[in-house]
């Protein structure tokens, strides 16, 4: 994508009687994608249970190190 030289900035704001709106000079493809609300709210729930998931294994790993860190459900890396 080229940039706009100065003078033709200029003179397309001069043509938009110095409108300097953003929306005016910022492209837009289209528009954005909706997610739909049922698929927003299945993807928080496999990403809450993503993170739950690395937490629980977070807190084995500082378990092992020997930080106290109370952790249920995984399986003792300590031996």
């Amino acid at each position: 994508m080229d940039l706009p030289t100065l003078e033709n900035w200029l003179w397309e704001a001069a043509r938009n009687d110095y409108n300097l709106s953003p929306s005016r000079y910022v492209a837009q493809n289209g528009g954005e994608e909706v997610l739909p609300l049922e698929e927003a709210l299945v993807r928080l729930q496999e990403a809450e249970e993503e993170r739950a998931a690395v937490d629980r294994e977070l807190g084995e790993i500082l378990r092992c190190l020997g930080f106290s860190r109370p952790v249920v459900g995984l399986r003792n890396c300590c031996g």
